[in-house]
């Protein structure tokens, strides 16, 4: 079975991690033949392409601008036609290469379902994150174009419940399944021992406010400023930064915490360093899933998270971790304290999420049930993807035929 996976990034988040361990054991277990498209990459660091060198993974590197977007301008949809152009024109060459079906690795990116269409093979479209939810992103042509878009797919993969429950607005949930990410613990690397003198916090992930990082900045100043509390130290780690990451350095700073808080740089998966740690915070505003939230609790470490998004079906509360309200800063100050004084609960709940991640979140099983959805997809006839009428942002409707999409959009979009 030869699979074409396209990617909307070249960072190693938690959406790449992901799919390169993915394709890892599709080749290695199932005999699954990948090829990757993925975006230019001009950085210095060490990215996705390095890795499908290392794994001897075919890939070709293209433009791949995203439908979807914080910000809508008129130059952002002429860019999108521009490559939506070199794009069609790469599926001649795609052709010549006889895929059995296009693996989409996030909702972002729309060029899966007309890759299919003109290819006509199946697509399979992975769901990975909510997109207004967690990141503000809406499509640059309204959300009829969008619910256009997302009918281009076979069938679709949602990292969690809470995703598939949001993408039922517009997709038919008989074709959404839920499949969490799958992780694969480094045996190597020795757990979370507990025997640190001061607890130990880690964040990990991007930073950005959509992660909501600040939130943690500002529980450990009530703990500093208001509790008293000094025998713990927060580690937060992760690519990205900007303005956001200097912002909290500048809270840091002028709240007098700053010997309490760590910014780390950025390393190649959080294992070796979780093993020194004792607790692992997820804050995000609205999480799909929480790769890094099972990583923590992989590792032994006992996890504090929002109840929001799908932490909530990763960590049952008081069980393997300790639930928040989304926002509270308070709260989340108090169950930080909690785990600070009381050494017991922390060992628990860190060795109770370490067997509970290990039943339900290994990479294998998650590897397993994708490979049964091609399987099953491919011995179903192909959907009709694409329709006819693309439904656009101002309410104008354009009858077209796939091939003169280009045309039409420059026609009827301006």
């Amino acid at each position: 079975m030869k699979v074409l996976f396209i990617t909307h990034c070249t960072g190693m988040a938690g959406a790449n991690r992901s799919m390169l361990q993915l394709i890892i054991e599709l080749r290695n277990e199932y005999d699954v033949d990948p090829f990757v498209l993925l975006p230019y990459d001009n950085s210095d660091s060490r990215t996705l392409r390095h890795y499908l060198v290392d794994e001897n993974i075919e890939f070709i590197e293209v433009a791949i601008p995203y439908f979807k977007s914080t910000y809508i301008t008129r130059e952002y949809r002429l860019d999108f036609v521009h490559h939506f152009h070199d794009f069609y024109r790469l599926s001649e060459r795609l052709k010549e290469m006889n895929f059995d079906l296009i693996h989409s690795n996030s909702s972002v990116i729309d060029f899966g379902g007309y890759l299919s269409h003109w290819l006509g093979i199946k697509h399979i479209w992975h769901l990975r994150d909510f997109g207004d939810l967690d990141y503000g992103l809406h499509s640059i042509w309204g959300k009829a174009y969008e619910k256009a878009t997302y009918a281009n797919g076979d069938a679709y993969i949602a990292i969690s419940d809470a995703v598939k429950k949001h993408f039922e607005k517009i997709i038919p949930s008989k074709k959404i399944h839920t499949i969490y990410n799958g992780i694969c613990p480094k045996d190597d690397v020795p757990r979370a021992p507990h025997n640190n003198e001061m607890v130990q916090f880690l964040c990990a992930g991007v930073i950005c406010e959509a992660k909501n990082q600040m939130e943690i900045v500002k529980a450990v100043d009530i703990l500093v400023n208001k509790h008293k509390m000094t025998k713990f130290h927060l580690t937060i780690v992760g690519i990205g930064g900007g303005q956001y990451l200097d912002n909290m350095r500048n809270y840091a700073k002028s709240h007098e915490i700053e010997n309490y808080i760590t910014f780390a740089e950025p390393v190649d998966g959080i294992e070796q360093l979780a093993s020194t740690m004792d607790v692992g915070i997820m804050s995000s505003c609205c999480e799909a899933f929480g790769r890094v939230t099972v990583e923590y609790m992989l590792q032994r470490l006992a996890v504090i998270a929002n109840d929001n998004g799908a932490n909530k079906e990763i960590v049952n509360d008081g069980i393997t971790g300790l639930l928040y309200p989304h926002g509270s800063v308070v709260s989340l100050a108090d169950n930080m304290e909690r785990l600070i004084k009381d050494r017991t609960l922390l060992s628990m709940l860190g060795n109770n999420g370490r067997n509970d991640a290990l039943k339900r979140f290994l990479s294998r099983r998650n590897t397993k049930a994708i490979y049964d959805l091609y399987i099953e997809e491919l011995g179903k006839p192909k959907s009709s993807s694409i329709s006819n009428k693309l439904l656009l942002s101002k309410g104008v409707m354009a009858i077209l035929h796939i091939k003169d999409v280009l045309a039409e959009l420059r026609k009827t979009i301006f």
